[in-house]
């Protein structure tokens, strides 16, 4: 229950200001587009508590209709409802109630000119109204910003009156600030003077016939740098891969010598001589069948495999029997007082660290019971087919410079979305590449269980701020990306109308017919966000992490 709170906590507290930043983009943009806005909401209602600021002065003639005694009506920090029509640049109330008595005519707001707020003065010929409502509500998933006229009125100052350039930019406003907000993130993060892990990546082994080998890497190599980009840590050698699918690549080497006095403790290799190689990162490096006795190509023998990876085995899981005919079954009575939950025909999975499941035995256990176990049983290659040792760990501050910030923080940007669109595209491929194994997408229970992961890692509060603030910036980086998509409901669905419009010489889809859209599409994201969210609990429940 403790790890669900922080989870809901952190969640919330990440998601909020992102979405908050989403809504303000669109608030400023029709501020400067001329359109009022009515209602600035932080967090979805019921409400809590409102604010209400401006200063729009309302006229009084003898036209106006009151609900009640005019001096009962007209008295400061009241809150009416005015109906209104604009006369040249002035309005004048026709009808003017108190709130409360028009709570169903809000629906028609759009279609009625109907002003909400609370008076701030008046006078016999006019009322200076406050229109404007910062309201606070119950359930903080984000905020909402509510125009005047979103609909179809005529008004100068509503959202529908405005030519169709005007309404683009309000549209594409939140997504846009969501996608420069990660650079103002990370800026700010490059510039906090914190310590870096740097390390030296030495290749450990090359793999026959991978684009390493062809290219003339060799074990004992240093990498220094792939694209220009120094390379100090596993992170680094990852991203700039996983950017890169198919695309030539520039390594710049530190040719190993071996040292053939260094002891144990000491460097194994001496680098004196660098050199340059072009490498192509594959996005299907092979995946190969871990075997006892390999006899074909896409087979490899455990005893091979395990040189590079001590955890594969012929099989990841036992099968409990009775009486054991084949290697990855396991004898009933020799486990059963470890494991009393198990009965026949269970599955006990091969894992290198036990979870809660209570279906998972570790890998320790298991080979003590069969060698050939492993938590794995096949074997894929990396993109380039080698793998790396990380030696020299070092401490190192990080460079604060105002310029070398702002470049890297754009930098970061560009990287993680040529990463997300290799992902995407590898998913639907059946890329091999094993960076791309994982969930495509998760929903709102996912990143709940990364944020709280997070929050309760044993490190230090700097390291968890770090770690949060790139979170962050993915996130509003993937928030932009989906709202600018053509779904409708989301800005994108709205900005493909305002687009028809355009193509129609200025002839607009009836709001009704708008509006039944983007209700059918607002019922396909929640129906999207419930079959996310399933295969999320699924993995919470099987003990899975995101991390895995």
């Amino acid at each position: 229950m403790n790890s669900f709170f922080i989870s809901v906590i952190t969640f919330l507290a990440l998601l909020f200001p992102l979405v908050v930043v989403h809504e303000l983009g669109h608030f400023f943009t029709a501020k400067l587009m001329k359109v009022k806005v009515l209602e600035f909401g932080f967090g979805f209602p019921p409400k809590l508590y409102s604010l209400w600021t401006g200063k729009t002065k309302v006229f009084i003639d003898e036209n106006t209709n009151f609900q009640d005694e005019k001096t009962l009506l007209l008295s400061k920090n009241t809150i009416v409802e005015i109906s209104f029509k604009r006369m040249s640049k002035d309005i004048y109330a026709r009808k003017i109630n108190y709130q409360k008595a028009l709570k169903d005519s809000k629906k028609n707001q759009d279609q009625d000119k109907l002003l909400t707020g609370k008076i701030a003065h008046f006078e016999n010929d006019h009322i200076i109204l406050r229109d404007m409502q910062w309201s606070f509500n119950l359930l903080p998933l984000g905020g909402f910003v509510r125009l005047f006229g979103e609909q179809d009125n005529d008004d100068p100052e509503s959202f529908s009156a405005k030519n169709p350039f005007s309404r683009l930019l309000i549209l594409f406003s939140g997504a846009f600030i969501n996608a420069i907000f990660p650079i103002i993130l990370l800026f700010f993060l490059f510039l906090y003077p914190h310590d870096v892990v740097q390390s030296d990546l030495i290749v450990k082994t090359v793999m026959p016939n991978s684009p390493a080998e062809k290219s003339g890497l060799s074990s004992g190599d240093k990498i220094v740098s792939i694209n220009g980009k120094v390379i100090t840590s596993i992170n680094d050698l990852h991203q700039e891969l996983t950017s890169n699918l198919g695309e030539d690549t520039i390594w710049e080497l530190k040719k190993g010598i071996p040292d053939p006095f260094a002891k144990l403790n000491e460097p194994q290799y001496q680098y004196k001589e660098s050199s340059s190689v072009n490498l192509i990162p594959r996005w299907n490096p092979p995946s190969l069948k871990v075997v006892q006795s390999s006899s074909g190509p896409n087979e490899i023998s455990i005893s091979k495999a395990r040189l590079y990876d001590p955890y594969v085995g012929t099989f990841d899981q036992f099968e409990v029997v009775e009486t054991i005919i084949k290697d990855d079954q396991i004898k009933f009575e020799s486990i059963k007082e470890n494991y009393p939950q198990i009965s026949i025909g269970d599955k006990l999975k091969i894992v290198n660290k036990v979870n809660i499941s209570k279906n998972e035995i570790s890998l320790e256990q298991a080979r003590a019971l069969n060698p050939l176990s492993g938590t794995h049983d096949t074997f894929t290659e990396g993109a380039v087919g080698i793998i790396v040792s990380i030696t020299n760990d070092r401490l190192v501050q990080n460079e604060i410079n105002l310029l070398s910030s702002f470049k890297r923080s754009v930098d970061y940007l560009w990287q993680t979305l040529l990463i997300s669109k290799n992902a995407f595209w590898g998913y639907f491929s059946g890329s091999t590449h094993p960076q791309f194994q994982g969930p495509l997408t998760v929903g709102p229970i996912g990143i709940g269980q990364i944020t709280g992961t997070i929050a309760t890692a044993n490190v230090s509060i700097s390291d968890k701020l770090i770690t949060f603030v790139n979170l962050a910036s993915i996130l509003s980086l993937s928030l932009a990306i989906i709202n600018i998509l053509p779904i409708p409901a989301l800005d994108g669905g709205r900005i493909l109308f305002v687009f028809i419009e355009i193509l129609r010489n200025g002839k607009k889809i009836s709001p009704q017919k708008e509006g039944m859209v983007h209700a059918a599409g607002f019922v396909f994201l929640i129906s999207l966000a419930l079959f996310i969210s399933f295969f999320d609990v699924a993995r919470i429940f099987d003990g899975g992490s995101i991390f895995d």
